[in-house]
């Protein structure tokens, strides 16, 4: 499991930065956007990396993204959507 970071900017939320969660992770809008509508699902429970995993987490994880779907559709209604994971410092 890699060390958590002494100031993690994912760590403890607000409440009000949270577009959606469930128990092993929540999603929000992204501070720092790639494009328009880009929203951040992150997992609670640090790791080394998404195949590290429980397939409950996984499973929660795409859950999320299809709950935040349709957050996505009733405030912007895009044509396209990009949903991706960065596994390694290199992929961000």
């Amino acid at each position: 499991m890699d060390k958590i970071p002494v100031t993690c900017p994912f760590c403890n939320p607000p409440a009000d930065e949270m577009v959606a969660k469930n128990v092993f992770c929540y999603a929000r809008w992204d501070r720092y956007l790639v494009s328009k509508g880009h929203l951040l699902v992150i997992p609670f429970r640090y790791v080394a990396d998404y195949f590290s995993r429980t397939v409950d987490e996984k499973h929660a994880v795409l859950a999320l993204v299809d709950e935040c779907k349709e957050v996505i559709e009733e405030n912007l209604s895009p044509a396209v959507y990009n949903i991706g994971f960065n596994v390694g410092e290199a992929a961000g």
